[in-house]
């Protein structure tokens, strides 16, 4: 009964209220919004995807670590959740869901994106670049400037463009030559027709794999050789079926982070600032973490001069074909800028 004379009351009071002056109803509806503003309203989560599995390796402890320090520099209003290991799909749903914005933040590497920004195929073709700083270089040039109206032309903001280490070939034979590449299936994430080229002219077979299935892909023989970073290397535990790993200075490691451009566009001056300074302090804190190549217990292989030519003369191969898709001014936009670098 108390509980409905009360209501009977407030009834009333309403009654009352709304017959006062439209100012001051308008006064009552501000004030009612203001108050239903709760703390989880000016929370902005930010989804990360990748299908790296970063689970107890050294790197997703510094997309992590970096993270919390972006939800305390924002003072809690801004929150990234990151999904590894493929969750939130493989490397082309995710790049198609940075592109429709069903993800808000992607991580991949170049040719993941390809499907969505073509141009960036000539960032996963071995040969070009003498190592991760040369790469490193060549983004903080013009370039990195061209690269991201390619990816704004696909509907993306490029987050950062950066190359942490060299990749390695791992394989269950041991590869010492450019004869031993010939017949070797070669597997990794994802290859798309546009690069398939490059390891077709050095005489091999390429399948697409993603991260999560590289370890039943080697079990089964799908696979006999994969280009690796090392921490990925340990952490699918491939070094328990492929025993010899060849550094490869001219493939790398490279981190590609996009992501929706209309979400990009939707976040405050001050969230995107505090965004940039995430990505900047992930490759400053992943630029000092050393490699330790004798963890797996895998063979390193040095190969010779035959090796390293026929990789020079794969990507040779790879960058004249690619002028029939990308045209001739977007190959060699690309290769001055790298030249440049180059001769500094």
């Amino acid at each position: 009964m108390r509980l409905r004379f009360g209501w009977m009351i407030l009834l009333v009071l309403l009654v009352v209220a709304g017959g006062c002056s439209s100012e001051n109803s308008d006064a009552t509806e501000t004030m009612t919004t203001e108050e239903t503003v709760t703390e989880d309203d000016r929370v902005m989560t930010l989804s990360l995807g990748t299908v790296q599995d970063w689970s107890g390796t050294r790197s997703g402890s510094v997309f992590r670590e970096c993270a919390e320090d972006l939800k305390e520099i924002s003072g809690g209003e801004l929150q990234i959740d990151i999904y590894d290991d493929g969750i939130l799909g493989d490397s082309q749903d995710l790049a198609q869901g940075a592109f429709l914005g069903t993800v808000d933040i992607v991580i991949g590497r170049p040719l993941s994106w390809t499907s969505v920004v073509p141009e960036a195929v000539l960032l996963g073709i071995g040969g070009i670049f003498s190592d991760s700083e040369m790469f490193n270089h060549l983004m903080e040039s013009s370039y990195g400037e061209t690269l991201e109206e390619y990816y704004r032309a696909g509907g993306l903001e490029l987050l950062a463009c950066f190359s942490k280490t060299s990749l390695y070939l791992a394989s269950n034979e041991r590869i010492s030559s450019a004869e031993d590449l010939v017949g070797v299936t070669v597997g990794g994430e994802p290859f798309y027709k546009s690069s398939d080229v490059f390891w077709v002219s050095l005489g091999m077979h390429v399948v697409t794999v993603e991260p999560y299935d590289i370890y039943a892909s080697l079990l089964s023989g799908e696979m006999d050789a994969q280009l690796i970073d090392y921490e990925t290397f340990c952490s699918t535990r491939s070094y328990r079926l492929q025993k010899y790993i060849i550094p490869v200075n001219s493939a790398l490691n490279i981190y590609v982070c996009a992501m929706n451009l209309e979400q990009y566009n939707n976040l405050s001056e001050e969230q995107k600032i505090i965004l940039q300074n995430y990505f900047s302090e992930v490759q400053q804190k992943l630029s000092e973490l050393e490699e330790d190549t004798t963890s797996s217990g895998a063979e390193v292989v040095y190969p010779d001069y035959s090796f390293y030519a026929a990789w020079s003369e794969a990507k040779d191969t790879a960058l004249e074909n690619l002028r029939d898709s990308l045209g001739d001014d977007t190959i060699n936009i690309f290769m001055n800028q790298v030249a440049i670098i180059q001769n500094q």
